[in-house]
């Protein structure tokens, strides 16, 4: 095209730059490339360098989150431990004697003194004592309390004489203790009997939270609920945990970890604390007899975690913002050199794409650009010609599978074949195999009726060498051949060029193609092998009318045969039944004429004639005593006539073509109101043809001489087929026939 829009990839921010004046860059085409490429490569590089440093901060934080895994790992295992120690170091308690002395004798000054002396040498932080009833008898770390009654499910299930480990909230605080049954035997039983349980427990305080913060680099907080019991972290950031949207995502994590359709532990997620956010764990402290609404809370701060990174990302960001800004502005002027001279290109593509032919490209440089344009300009007439010559086999296709004419084929395969060779003349030569010559048979652009009468035997001539050898003849220059003498008038035509392309297909010879050209001819394979395409069509093209020709000669004679033999069947049956003589052909004529006045299809009407033909073929089967017996029949004897429909059937269903024709046969004896026979069919369940076929059959015996009697009057005749109606015949058939019988 000779105009064209600015270049759509352009992006609306930039569109101004599109009315600078045009710089000449003073360098090639492949430099332009080169420098585009370099500034694409520096921005790319900018951007994967940016994607690389936040896919190390997404790592970073999946480590972080797998460090804490192993902080909450070692925390479990810490409680773990110490219930198994606060357990056994209750055990060892109780086995002490002197405990049980001072127990016995109820010396509660004594018993708190042996406690805080035993408290001493253990790592624990208290030792209570309670009675029978889990009533206190003695607390260290608060000796004058006594008397309180403890309902702790790990108490209570050491008063039935079992160890147990616990986690509960006392006066505020949150511990972990082990409770063992004091146990003594009874005379006379064989279980001993509970009479105290002793408590030994550790506290779940600042202390150990910071204990495990150091072993774990993790800070950990405990809650009851949604309120702080104990903490690593300092009072600032506790602070944090009472401002509102930090409590109500704390409150949002319990009901989420304590809901029984949950599990109870969450990973990697972050909690706001004031402007800093953490990467937190959290889990309910749940493998313990004690209440699920304590659990604790570990943590990460972000900030500190991602501090290396914080350091070089906002200048990684200004650096990849400016080196993808450069890229763009400098790239844009490089593009503009390269997207101007081929835009034209672009757009003639654009205009192929959509169905239609675009106008050449002009190609005023000779370089990479101009190349270009050129070869572009040569694809589109390749492509050009070479649809038109797809749309010439497609007519050629249509012409071959649309019509059985052959010349009128020929004449379209000839047409198509000069518009798309540019060639001058062309001619079609068909192999006659009964004289085996090579006879005229089409051709287009000739100057005289000079090749019109050609008939040249095989190996005569240029043609009949081509169908001889099977092989393609190409002649140059014809003035300087002398054998090129068909007819006296050729000279006149002034050809110089020639070809003849040997039709053939399913291995046998067809015919040949000839091509005449009144200038010297320098063909391209491309057009060779067009032609030998062309002369392929025209070979199945010759070969399928041919083949149609020949099946419908089998085919008319085929039928011809069929008709033969079945009029062969009627005149033996004839010969047999001599009273019948004539009556076949009569009442198939007639069946005939009342079938079309009944408008029944004309395809139908030649198994009509084949029925009617040998309406009474099943007599062949009845014996010939009883079908010539000059008397009258017996009852015995009607009941063998009267089986002839079946004999038909039996004799004539085998035979696929004579299937169709079966209705006369087998139900011309059959009547309207079902008195009739073989199988006593009742009105319309008579086919149509059997309830045509009767009526004429009737009439035709009545009024016709029989050895036993005269033929009837016409209006006696009338009469009786009148009265039949609706008993034997078919009414309204019976009324069609008897308007036919006056038309004639």
């Amino acid at each position: 095209m000779k105009t064209f829009k600015p270049n759509s990839f352009i992006s609306s921010p930039f569109r101004h730059l599109m009315k600078i004046p045009r710089i000449r860059l003073g360098f090639s085409l492949r430099a332009k490339i080169l420098t585009s490429l370099i500034l694409v490569i520096l921005g790319f590089s900018t951007s994967v360098f940016l994607a690389n440093h936040f896919v190390l901060q997404k790592n970073t934080i999946q480590n972080v989150n797998k460090k804490m895994q192993e902080a909450d790992s070692f925390f479990w295992h810490f409680l773990n431990a110490r219930s198994q120690e606060l357990l056994s170091q209750a055990r060892l308690v109780t086995e002490l004697p002197i405990l049980r002395t001072v127990l016995v004798a109820a010396d509660y000054p004594t018993i708190l003194d042996t406690a805080k002396s035993y408290l001493q040498t253990m790592k624990v932080d208290f030792i209570w004592l309670t009675d029978e009833n889990g009533r206190l008898l003695v607390r260290t770390d608060k000796p004058g309390e006594r008397g309180t009654l403890l309902s702790e499910p790990a108490i209570l299930k050491a008063l039935k004489g079992e160890d147990s480990v616990e986690i509960a909230l006392l006066d505020g605080q949150l511990f972990q203790f082990a409770a063992v049954p004091l146990l003594t035997a009874v005379p006379g039983a064989a279980e001993k009997k509970v009479w105290g349980v002793l408590l030994t427990g550790a506290l779940l305080n600042d202390s150990l939270a910071n204990y495990l913060k150091e072993a774990t680099h993790t800070d950990i907080t405990f809650f009851v609920e949604d309120r702080v019991v104990a903490s690593s972290l300092p009072e600032s950031h506790l602070r944090q945990f009472q401002e509102p949207a930090t409590r109500k995502e704390i409150q949002t994590l319990y009901q989420q970890i304590s809901s029984p359709q949950n599990p109870h532990t969450v990973t990697a997620f972050t909690i706001s604390s004031g402007k800093e956010k953490y990467l937190s764990h959290a889990s309910l402290l749940s493998s313990y007899i004690g209440p699920k609404n304590a659990w604790y809370l570990s943590q990460k701060s972000l900030k500190e975690e991602l501090a290396p990174y914080q350091q070089v990302h906002g200048m990684l960001l200004i650096i990849g913002f400016l080196s993808l800004l450069l890229s763009g502005v400098v790239g844009l002027f490089v593009a503009r050199g390269i997207a101007n001279p081929i835009s034209a290109v672009t757009q003639a593509a654009e205009i192929l794409r959509k169905g239609s032919w675009p106008e050449p490209i002009p190609a005023t440089k000779e370089d990479e650009v101009g190349t270009l344009a050129k070869t572009f300009n040569q694809m589109v007439t390749s492509l050009k010609s070479h649809q038109e010559r797809m749309s010439a086999l497609r007519t050629i296709d249509l012409a071959i599978s649309g019509s059985l004419d052959l010349r009128l084929t020929l004449n379209v395969l000839l047409e198509q074949l000069m518009r798309q060779l540019g060639v001058h003349a062309v001619d079609i030569l068909l192999f006659n195999p009964q004289t085996l010559t090579l006879e005229f048979a089409a051709g287009k652009g000739f100057r005289t009726r000079a090749l019109q009468r050609t008939h040249l035997r095989l190996g005569e001539g240029y043609a009949g060498k081509a169908a001889l050898e099977r092989r393609t003849i190409h002649i140059p220059d014809l003035k300087r051949e002398n054998s090129f003498t068909r007819s006296p008038l050729l000279p006149a035509e002034d050809f110089v060029t020639y070809f003849g392309f040997p039709l053939i297909a399913r291995g046998e010879v067809k015919g040949v193609l000839e091509v005449f050209h009144r200038a010297p001819l320098d063909p391209t394979g491309e057009w060779r092998e067009f032609l030998d395409t062309f002369a392929g069509q025209a070979a199945v093209a010759v070969d399928s009318a041919t083949l149609f020709e020949n099946l419908q000669r089998s085919h008319t004679e085929l039928l011809l045969a069929y008709d033969a033999t079945l009029e062969g069947w009627v005149k033996a049956l004839d010969l047999r039944d001599r009273e019948t003589e004539q009556h076949t052909q009569r009442v198939t004529e007639m069946t005939l004429r009342l079938a079309r006045a009944m408008n029944v299809p004309e395809e139908s009407l030649v198994h009509i004639r084949r029925g009617a033909l040998l309406h009474d073929i099943g007599k062949i089967g009845v014996p010939d005593a009883i079908l010539c017996k000059p008397g009258p029949l017996t009852e015995e004897e009607w009941a063998i006539m009267r089986k002839h429909p079946v004999f038909a059937y039996e004799m004539l269903s085998p035979i696929d073509f004579l299937r169709p024709a079966l209705d006369i046969p087998y139900c011309h004896h059959e009547k309207w109101d079902g008195s009739g026979y073989p199988r006593g069919l009742k009105g319309e369940q008579i086919p149509l043809p059997a309830r045509l076929f009767s009526i004429v059959d009737v009439w035709d015996a009545l009024t016709s001489d029989r050895p036993y009697r005269k033929a009837w009057p016409l209006e006696k005749t009338l009469n009786y087929l009148q009265e039949q109606a609706g008993k034997h015949f078919d009414p309204r058939v019976l009324e069609k026939f008897l308007t036919l019988l006056k038309d004639v």
